[in-house]
């Protein structure tokens, strides 16, 4: 009775881990799509904002943090599913589901490896541009300060 609890109890833990990461992965994939939307955006802009161009650089690094994360949450999963369920009852269904939920875990990290390389493909095309307004502020920035301190000399 207790083995079989804890079984259950471990199926359920990683059902849900599992769900948790392909939610993860989703909502990562469609943040992925939005941000290569935003650079091609801002770089078909004639006059993209210093804001839109530090929105975009920032959420870019956010993207890749995620994707780390989502990758790592991932990898630990799969070993935690190849890990046997000690079932004698149904020890034979239990490594059926483990190998789907493992490929399909491959399947979905596979996905964001695809959506990375895109992403960073349409930044590396137009990192220039979408880095340019940011450029022009931190110029104005260092000439205000060479100007101050010229001034304060006087």
């Amino acid at each position: 009775r207790n083995k079989f609890s804890k079984c259950l109890d471990e199926r359920a833990s990683r059902l849900f881990i599992t769900h948790d990461f392909h939610k993860k992965a989703d909502t990562l994939l469609l943040d992925m799509r939005n941000l290569i939307h935003s650079m091609q955006l801002g770089a078909a802009s004639d006059s993209l904002q210093e804001s839109s161009a530090s929105m975009i650089v920032r959420r870019r690094e956010e993207t890749e943090e995620e994707y780390e994360e989502t990758i790592r949450m991932g990898n630990s999963l799969m070993v935690r599913l190849a890990m046997p369920i000690i079932d004698e009852t149904s020890q034979h269904k239990v490594a059926e589901d483990t190998r789907e939920a493992i490929d399909l875990v491959q399947k979905k990290q596979k996905q964001l490896d695809l959506r990375r390389k895109e992403t960073q493909d349409v930044w590396r095309q137009n990192q220039k541009k979408l880095e340019a307004p940011l450029k022009v502020r931190q110029l104005h920035r260092e000439m205000k300060q060479v100007s101050f301190k010229e001034t304060r000399r006087w």
